[in-house]
């Protein structure tokens, strides 16, 4: 290790690293800080494919005397570690597998226990921005790693909690974590028992942990000889320290490669192809949707995929393949070059447009996912020509190709693509992205196709989603189906990892681009015929998802029970049409107007109407100003992926004025944007009450929500959204 600057040369009395692998240790190594860097989310941590090959050669040449010991279960360390299974203690000792054995747990607490605890906490963390509650099958995590200045009050809460949880429970201090948990389950304990096991008599114990939680395990190993390694970048005087995970990582490699002269390790299998670094500036990025934005024709109601896409393959360059729009019964193909992008834009036939898009994917597969289990009689065949629509696309991305590119899938149109691909051969790294939200089990199982679709989930290499709650049903059907998410050869798959990406904006831009915006003419005329009320905006495509129903009768509510408002506001509901070809939505929109003109006949003034809606869409540059006009904007979908309108808002507002975000407690966004007033949109008291709530709320306490939202808008960018998942997607560390 002579390479290594693994201590401090000032202190060379300090407990040195071993240069060199004893093939006598039994090595425990804990895992988030430890071996991986701590990561702003729990699930956003990715291992590298390096570290897996080191911790296999370590495993033979230990002779499987290498155990994980974490605070995860041991479910949770596979599906991070892939193939490998190595030992492992988890949930701080809960949990343990030796080679060649079950996962063997200790008595949980009881399931009420634990509900209860967890609906505390979450209830708690409604009131802290930034704050993540980690629900575990035996203990709460609250990590405060996106509002680390909120640290030291929920320490102080979650103490108090755990005593009161009674005697046996305990609370655990990490790195901006802390945990309330079963006394029982103790570090400590578990290397005791490593120590003691007949598999491992006669080693020497090697511990490496970095924090307060492995401080039990560095306490255990003192009477028995051990050695203790921490991460850390103070030296310590009590045992051996190393700076970092990434210092760590080397050191163990350096081990591997010293001992290799003597003994060989059969190497990790890769997962399927591509670069295994940080995706690199010459790879290029092959995305697959449903809908293409093209250059220099983006529409006002573009979505989030849209916008972000288009600033990924600006920066990157690759193919965007996805449907033309047309209907053709003898299907075109048309390639639009621009710059380093080019546009591959397929046609579909009559009976794939009835088929694949109108049935399966708006009339079942949109509705099932938005929690909505209204399923069309006869599916199968609807479900044969979604299939055949992905094989034909995967023939597409084949024919655009390159050794090294990554494939970057989108939305519910394509979840069997990867399959399709990996059926002909294609061994690139293959991610999927789901916009909309992902259902509990109960409501996927009502889909007859459901295992059959949804294990087609396997053929990728990453699976993102919006929220940690859609990553959580997810993981609860793949655990309840059985869902193959390991590697499997037989079929071509690769280890999968599931992790949760939410999506978000450009914020300093969006910011300037509303304080410019609010200038112009749009925004003067609307600001003028306002007549000094209050502006109360709605910014959604026509969709039945969105609560529109919902909101208006808010509104209709707060106007009958408060007659004092009349006339103190306007609220404006933008409402662009889409799917109009669908007679649903085509039934929504006259069930919208209706409604519109009822309430505006019921309580309309000579000179003043309560709403005013326009049903077309505005230029992204008219809403942004809007938004920093609009005193209160609702977001109020009945369930959502993520909703970037409510990021938006809080990005245009003036900092010295701002307005009000009230927001579903059903929209992804809610989980970031703590600090919006929350809602159920299915309780028009309770939004009407709101809507009363911000329309009287002092200009401090809308400064101090403002502020909190937008400076975490100011880390979660668009830009840190797609650098995360194509980080998790290149497999690096």
């Amino acid at each position: 290790m002579k390479n290594l600057p693994l201590t401090s040369d000032s202190t060379p009395s300090l407990p040195a690293v071993p240069d060199t692998l004893d093939a006598n240790w039994l090595l425990m190594l804990d895992v988030d800080g430890t071996l991986l860097d701590i990561a702003s989310r729990p699930d956003r941590v990715v291992v590298p494919l390096t570290l897996k090959e080191t911790l296999l050669r370590l495993h033979d040449l230990l002779d499987g005397a290498l155990v994980l010991v974490s605070g995860r279960p041991v479910a949770e360390l596979d599906a991070l570690f892939g193939p490998l299974r190595l030992p492992a203690v988890g949930i701080h000792g809960g949990e343990m597998r030796i080679v060649g054995s079950r996962i063997r747990k200790r008595h949980l607490p009881e399931k009420q226990a634990m509900e209860q605890l967890t609906r505390k906490c979450r209830k708690r963390a409604e009131t802290l921005p930034g704050i993540l509650i980690e629900s575990k099958p035996s203990s709460v995590a609250l990590h405060y790693r996106l509002n680390a200045s909120a640290g030291q009050t929920v320490r102080d809460w979650a103490q108090v909690l755990a005593r009161k949880m009674g005697p046996g429970w305990t609370f655990l201090e990490g790195k901006q974590v802390c945990e309330i948990k079963p006394a029982a389950f103790h570090k400590g304990h578990a290397v005791r028992e490593l120590c003691n096991l007949k598999a491992f008599a006669g080693r020497k114990p090697v511990y490496i942990g970095d924090d307060i939680t492995d401080e039990d395990a560095f306490a255990a190993l003192q009477s028995v000889d051990g050695l203790c390694i921490k991460i850390c970048s103070d030296p310590s005087p009590a045992m051996a320290t190393v700076e970092s995970p990434t210092q760590l990582r080397r050191w163990l490699a350096q081990l591997v490669q010293h001992a290799n002269g003597s003994v060989q390790s059969q190497p990790l299998n890769r997962p399927r192809g591509g670069r295994l670094a940080s995706l690199g500036h010459d790879q290029r990025i092959i995305v697959v949707s449903n809908r293409v934005s093209l250059p220099r024709a983006a529409k006002a109601n573009d979505g989030g995929l849209a916008v972000s896409m288009s600033a990924v393959l600006n920066e990157h360059g690759g193919v965007w393949i996805g449907w033309s729009g047309k209907i053709n019964e003898t299907p075109h193909l048309q390639t639009i070059p621009h710059g380093e992008v080019t546009y591959l834009l397929q046609d579909i036939t009559s009976l794939e447009y009835e088929h694949f898009y109108m049935k399966f994917c708006n009339a079942i597969l949109w509705p099932l996912l938005h929690y909505t289990m209204e399923l069309p009689e006869h599916i199968r065949p609807a479900y044969e020509t979604y299939l055949e629509v992905n094989a034909r696309y995967a023939e597409l991305v084949i024919s655009a190709l390159r050794p090294g590119d990554v494939i970057w899938v989108h939305d519910f149109h394509f979840i069997p693509l990867a399959a399709e691909l990996r059926r002909r051969g294609v061994k690139n790294r293959i991610g999927f992205f789901l916009h909309v939200p992902f259902p509990s089990r109960e409501v996927l199982m009502t889909l007859p196709v459901h295992y059959e679709l949804m294990s087609t989930l396997g053929a990728y290499d990453v699976i993102g989603f919006q929220t940690q709650r859609d990553l959580e049903a997810f993981r609860d059907y793949a655990a309840s189906e059985s869902i193959p998410l390991g590697a499997n050869e037989e079929l071509s798959y690769p280890a999968t990892f599931a992790g949760h990406f939410p999506i978000s904006i450009d914020t300093p831009r969006f910011a300037r681009q509303s304080k410019k915006s609010v200038e112009s003419k749009d925004a003067q005329e609307l600001k003028a015929s306002l007549e000094g009320r209050a502006l109360i905006l709605g910014v959604d495509r026509m969709d039945y998802s969105k609560g529109l129903i919902q909101r208006l009768r808010a509104i209709d509510e707060l106007l009958t029970r408060q007659p004092e408002f009349r006339k103190q506001f306007t609220f404006l509901q933008i409402a662009p049409p889409t799917r109009e070809d669908i007679q649903k939505y085509a039934a929504l929109r006259a069930e919208v107007e209706a409604l519109v003109g009822h309430i505006n006949g019921k309580h309309a003034m000579v000179d003043w109407v309560p709403i005013r809606f326009l049903a077309r869409g505005i230029r992204r540059e008219t809403i942004a100003a809007f938004y920093r006009l609009a005193r209160v904007c609702l977001v109020t979908p009945l369930r959502d992926g993520m909703n970037l309108v409510a990021k938006e808002y809080v990005a245009a507002q003036d900092p010295e004025d701002p307005g009000v975000l009230i927001l579903s407690r059903f929209a992804g966004a809610s989980e970031e944007l703590q600090r919006a007033l929350q809602v159920n949109p299915h309780d028009t008291e309770e939004m009407s009450n709101a809507i009363a709530q911000a329309l009287a709320m002092p200009k401090e306490e809308r400064r101090e929500r403002w502020r909190n939202m937008y400076t975490i808008l100011s880390k979660q960018t668009l830009e840190s959204w797609y650098q995360d998942y194509l980080h998790a997607l290149s497999g690096a560390s």
